[in-house]
């Protein structure tokens, strides 16, 4: 299930489990971002920006993250 930020992605957790949703979205800031990732959502990186706070993340991040650019 593909979703974008805020609340779109709330209910998306409400409704499905956290590895089947994509969290696709042009302007992710990074509460949203580690709110995805800590909830096990997959997450598309869209821009470099997202790629450095992604990278600030990576002590965090569980094995088997699934992140795309």
């Amino acid at each position: 299930m593909e979703t974008g930020v805020g609340v779109e992605l709330e209910l998306s957790l409400r409704i499905a489990p956290p590895d089947r949703i994509l969290l696709d979205s042009p302007a992710k800031i990074r509460p949203e971002i580690e709110r995805a990732i800590a909830s096990g959502v997959h997450v598309n990186l869209d821009n470099l920006q997202e790629v450095a706070r992604v990278a600030a993340m990576r002590p965090r991040l569980a094995k088997g993250q699934v992140i795309g650019l």
